[in-house]
């Protein structure tokens, strides 16, 4: 019976201090829909774990990562993958745009390696796509303000494609946010 305890014990504390890993607050709002694991066994996910990275994205990290712009930039970030060259990863918000703030903004980039295609789509219709590399960190801005006061399904896919199709097409989301509706 005290080794049952002993166990019970080890495994609690153990619990007790393991960090939870902490997202962004617009990870709350964005629901992950399909993307590779990543895990190089060809599974599929529709969660954060494995593709999160809580901590400073700092020069010495190694990794397929954009561009490394200065301590602090880049804290928290969305690593995410195509499931295949014709299966894009994609992220799903669903609710009602803002005439105040209706233009939709994800800093992302690619892998230093090879690009992607990062696309929005609005209840089902293409909208606009940016292609991301490792070079820099874009903003790229979508303008919603035909949807303002309306409940819109927005989907982020990210594609293969770009200059180098099907070759390291990691995408890395920093931020995604809704902005004010001034011209850009």
């Amino acid at each position: 019976m005290s080794q049952l305890l002993i166990l019970f014990t080890f495994l609690l504390l153990t619990a007790a201090c393991v960090k939870p890993i902490v997202y962004e607050p617009w990870c709350n709002d964005w629901q992950i829909l399909v993307r590779d694991a990543l895990t190089g066994d060809g599974k599929v996910s529709a969660s954060y774990e494995g593709a999160w990275h809580p901590g400073e994205m700092t020069p010495d990290k190694y990794g397929n990562r954009p561009h490394f712009d200065y301590i602090g930039a880049h804290v928290g970030i969305l690593e995410i993958h195509p499931v295949s060259p014709t299966e894009s990863a994609k992220l799903k918000f669903t609710g009602i745009v803002s005439s105040q703030t209706p233009i939709l903004t994800v800093v992302g980039g690619g892998s230093i390696h090879g690009d992607c295609l990062l696309q929005l789509y609005v209840n089902g219709s293409k909208i606009s796509e940016y292609v991301l590399d490792g070079l820099k960190w874009t903003k790229c801005r979508f303008d919603l303000t035909n949807y303002s006061g309306q409940t819109a399904d927005l989907q982020l896919w990210i594609t293969a494609g770009g200059a180098k199709p099907w070759n390291y097409e990691n995408c890395f989301i920093d931020d995604i946010s809704f902005t004010e509706g001034r011209k850009f």
